[in-house]
């Protein structure tokens, strides 16, 4: 058999494998891979919609933490699992868009070894205070950090995490010193804060909107182009003396490379069907959690797009891959 037919060949059948393993997909318990602690926006988004997901499927959606490593523990972990639906990666902007202008060496390739479904959900940074700290305005945050010896400490949830790139953006366009504390996800990070252990952080709006809310924090702007709707008179970044300041982040799902079509495409319509019902997305909003379920190739651009962005602003920043 000459190659061009037998290479033809084998498509059809993976074509075949594929249609007939979505007819019953799933089958058995989904794991969904979280690279963060219990308690961030990241896993936020995983058990809204892996709950969701259980009840539509008829099979439990287990969201499992695999904390470390700015996200990449739990990256490689789903990189080198079977291609069959079964173990999906809840990434986030650093997972696939930060990491690997950050990390020197990665033992998988974000663009060769992922299947993008869908960006599941996005949210806003937020530059948000300790009340310790004397500063209502950013104008204000950055008169009293220029002025502090040594600047400021500012948590995130990792290392390349968006927190990390907002702070690294902010101190390269300010002048204020930053020192970066990196945790295994968000909600560490927020606990600190809200102990007074560190000071400041571009936090996801997600995990600190209730503790802004109840006073507990203060919400100086958030990064994003636009003002957030769940907080209205919070001005952005940029608004508040920082042209072009802008930093976003998202939440997506992605399967191992060589998932099947048929596969990418049961799993992309169930969670565009689930993300488009009022309840779910309520319980996102509520966490400041925008639903968005583009299509998988809309999904693919966007991680392009922002790959090469996000690598123009940390070499502006000055930093390097370690």
């Amino acid at each position: 058999m000459n190659r061009p037919l037998a290479s033809l060949l084998a498509a059809v059948l993976l074509g075949l494998c594929g249609s007939a393993m979505a007819q019953g997909f799933p089958a058995k318990p989904v794991r969904m891979i979280v690279g963060f602690a219990p308690g961030g926006a990241t896993d936020i988004v995983a058990r809204v919609l892996g709950q969701r997901l259980g009840e539509v499927w008829g099979q439990t959606v287990l969201i499992e933490n695999r904390a470390g490593a700015g996200g990449n523990i739990a990256s490689e972990l789903v990189a080198t699992a079977p291609p069959d639906g079964y173990v999906l990666l809840m990434g986030a902007t650093n997972t696939h868009t930060i990491n690997p202008h950050m990390y020197a060496r990665l033992a998988f390739d974000v663009f060769k070894d992922f299947t993008p479904i869908t960006n599941v959900a996005d949210t806003p940074m937020a530059l948000v205070l300790h009340p310790s700290v004397p500063a209502r305005t950013v104008a204000e945050f950055i008169a009293l950090g220029k002025a502090k010896q040594g600047g400021f400490s500012a948590g995130s949830a990792g290392t390349g995490s968006a927190g990390h790139l907002a702070a690294a953006v902010f101190q390269a366009t300010t002048g204020v010193p930053i020192v970066h504390i990196p945790y295994k996800g968000a909600g560490p990070a927020v606990a600190d804060l809200l102990g007074g252990q560190i000071p400041v952080m571009f936090a996801p709006l997600a995990p600190i909107s209730p503790h802004v809310k109840a006073g507990k924090l203060n919400l100086l702007a958030v990064t994003t182009a636009r003002r957030n709707t769940m907080f209205p008179s919070t001005p952005t970044v940029a608004e508040s003396g920082v042209p072009g300041f802008e930093v976003s982040s998202w939440f997506g799902l992605f399967g191992p490379a060589r998932l099947p079509g048929a596969i990418v495409e049961r799993v992309h319509s169930d969670v565009v069907r689930v993300l488009a019902e009022g309840g779910v997305r309520q319980k996102l909003l509520e966490q400041a959690l925008d639903p968005v379920g583009n299509t998988p190739a809309q999904f693919a651009a966007q991680i392009r797009d922002e790959y090469q962005r996000y690598g123009k602003a940390l070499a502006l920043a000055g930093v390097k891959p370690e």
